[in-house]
């Protein structure tokens, strides 16, 4: 009988501690449950401030894409500009061309208008002039009109 006895209470002890086991792994049960309720819950906070948090990078994003477009049309703003300040220096170098050119054919002309009055003054040198050879007078004049004609 102790032996019975003794396996009674074996067994009673099994029981017991069957039911510790049973009673610790449903505690642990129901708080690996709440464990992954909260790491759900962590989940979905951290997804929907990630997606704030992407719509915020790209809201950024796009200001900073118009800053840029603002900033090259100021950019190219300044390069109209320089050009502008470039032809006006260009312009202002070719008005001074010019009137350089202008004195060159004002001096030009003043010189030819000085051999104009030499040659008519030769020719009324010539025809003046009671000379024996008549045909030398005339090979002249002919010369005088031609280099005239030329001119």
């Amino acid at each position: 009988m102790l032996l019975l006895q003794i396996a009674a209470e074996k067994m009673e002890e099994l029981e017991s501690h069957e039911l510790k086991l049973a009673n610790e792994i449903r505690q642990l049960n129901e708080q690996m449950s709440r464990l992954h309720q909260q790491h759900a819950g962590e989940l979905d906070r951290l997804s929907r401030e990630n997606a704030a948090e992407l719509q915020r990078l790209r809201d950024e994003l796009s200001r900073q894409k118009e800053s840029a477009e603002d900033s090259s049309g100021k950019g190219s703003e300044l390069v109209y500009y320089q050009r502008h300040l470039e032809a006006t220096e260009q312009i202002d170098e070719l008005r001074d061309l010019v009137a350089e050119r202008q004195i060159d054919i004002e001096s030009l002309q003043e010189s030819l208008g000085q051999r104009d009055a030499e040659l008519e003054q030769l020719k009324a040198n010539i025809s003046s002039r009671d000379t024996d050879d008549g045909g030398l007078v005339a090979a002249i004049q002919l010369d005088l009109e031609r280099v005239t004609a030329e001119r």
